[in-house]
């Protein structure tokens, strides 16, 4: 069972941002009231929550990542919870739509299917059973950790975004021929950085660089 701490922080970051939408949007009869029973299912639903559900981007937030180094790293991520365990992201980057489905589970966070230019949203009835892809992240949250091709290189690790300066961001990590990878998680927002880091022939090395610039919401 999660601490009590991180269990309203999750239920504030779900049903906070409802007055916020009802500010920003006139139509408040689509997107608040859906918003508000959603937040509202979720804060009964997580009342025995397991931290992973803090490493999702939060309910019907749109988050847009600022990025270098490459034409297609700047992209904004679209998250919608089916369920409690059931979450949608579409990332757009300019150059190509790409939707991810994933499941939290108690023990870590598996992407169950990716679709390029989807028509048509999948329903939670749809996505029960499919197997997991990839783990985009996995406990125990200790350094040297691996899942998949992944390892958690750092803990608490100070890192700054054009959105704000963080303290305790988790640093996981995977190397592939002559490409490194790194994903910075903060609890509580979920991914908030992306780096990769190229090694050329000619022994220099490229980055690109993809980070979180600003949260807004649907």
């Amino acid at each position: 069972m999660m601490k009590k701490g991180s269990f309203l922080i999750l239920v504030l970051l779900l049903t906070g941002c409802t007055q916020a939408n009802t500010l920003s949007t006139g139509n408040e009869t689509t997107e608040t009231i859906t918003h508000t029973d959603v937040a509202s299912e979720y804060s009964s639903a997580f009342e025995n929550a397991n931290e992973m559900q803090l490493f999702m981007h939060e309910d019907l937030s749109t988050l847009t990542f600022e990025g270098t180094g490459n034409e297609f790293a700047s992209y904004q991520v679209k998250t919608n919870w089916l369920s409690s365990n059931l979450v949608r992201e579409v990332t757009d980057n300019g150059g190509s739509v790409m939707t991810r489905y994933y499941r939290v589970g108690e023990h870590g966070i598996t992407v169950i299917k990716e679709v390029e230019n989807e028509n048509t949203p999948l329903t939670a009835e749809q996505l029960k059973g499919l197997p997991a892809i990839s783990t985009f992240i996995g406990t125990p949250l200790e350094v040297g950790q691996k899942f998949n091709d992944w390892i958690i290189e750092k803990m608490n690790m100070p890192y700054e975004t054009p959105y704000k300066a963080f303290e305790h961001v988790i640093v996981t990590m995977k190397k592939e021929d002559n490409q490194t990878t790194r994903n910075f998680f903060v609890v509580g927002i979920g991914l908030v950085a992306t780096e990769f880091e190229i090694l050329n022939e000619d022994g220099t090395t490229d980055l690109i660089s993809s980070k979180l610039s600003a949260i807004e919401f649907q």
